[in-house]
């Protein structure tokens, strides 16, 4: 009887503990806008990474694929917004949960914003017209070189290459690469991936990728200081990498646009 009461008060307690039926599911995010991910793109079309006419609508595009995954990921919808670059990397434009591009990962932006972990891995390229000799450092330093203003490659020019000549720097960054088109400067340094793209289609066809830059740099995305979203964000992007997600959204969306061309087969720029 004993034994039986025992059972029964055991039945009454497990009984009790599961009167409010399932586990509750995990918090919702604290997004910008609830229920969902607000994604800022400073630069755009960017091709192979964020392709499309509306920057409010992508239509695909390596970093289009992962931001889709993520919000499905964290079970939110995701939303895109513009941006000005400028404005952003300042941290003026606040209206967003995370922004989705090649920001190269420097102690500065991590003193201003949370990054997440890198997202791809590029080289810094030169696009000239065809035939600009830059086989030495004094060639490409006696360039007129042009590349974003607010960005860590215009840096590079400054403190690395130290051109004889002034670099100009560009508050849009793809005007650069016109600007290489036009000759109003002699070469525009960008990411090489964009640069392949940009000189495989008839626009640029009198450009070339003239050569790479050695060390490869880490590109992350951005995220407002104390991010309440960041460890849900650092996980699923992880988990994604973790299943090969990120390979295959290079080889569907950002290796067609180098019209055949391998990055690896890129002469270095001299010995930076």
């Amino acid at each position: 009887m004993k034994l039986r009461n025992l059972l029964v008060a055991a039945s009454l307690i497990v009984t009790g503990l599961n009167c409010s039926g399932p586990a509750s599911a995990q918090p919702e995010l604290k997004t910008l806008v609830p229920g969902t991910l607000t994604v800022a793109i400073p630069d755009f079309p960017y091709p192979g990474f964020l392709d499309g006419t509306d920057p409010t609508a992508p239509t695909g595009g390596y970093y289009v694929d992962m931001a889709n995954d993520l919000g499905k990921r964290l079970g939110l919808k995701v939303a895109w917004v513009p941006a000005d670059f400028t404005a952003f990397i300042s941290g003026q434009f606040t209206a967003y949960d995370i922004a989705a591009d090649t920001f190269s990962i420097t102690p500065v932006r991590l003193e201003k914003f949370m990054m997440t972990e890198p997202v791809y891995s590029y080289h810094i390229g030169l696009m000239t017209k065809k035939g600009v000799p830059v086989s030495t450092r004094d060639e490409i330093g006696n360039l007129v070189l042009g590349s974003c203003g607010a960005c860590d490659t215009f840096q590079f020019v400054v403190d690395v290459i130290k051109p004889s000549k002034s670099p100009r720097g560009f508050d849009i960054d793809i005007t650069k690469y016109d600007a290489a088109l036009s000759g109003s400067v002699d070469g525009a340094l960008g990411d090489l991936p964009v640069i392949l793209a940009k000189v495989a289609t008839p626009k640029y066809a009198g450009l070339v990728a003239a050569c790479q830059f050695k060390s490869p740099i880490n590109a992350a995305w951005i995220m407002q200081k104390n991010s309440p979203i960041a460890d849900a964000v650092k996980t699923a992007l992880g988990n994604a990498k973790n299943e090969g997600k990120f390979t295959e959204w290079e080889k569907a969306n950002i290796f067609p646009k180098f019209g055949g061309v391998d990055p690896a087969s890129i002469p270095p720029c001299a010995d930076y």
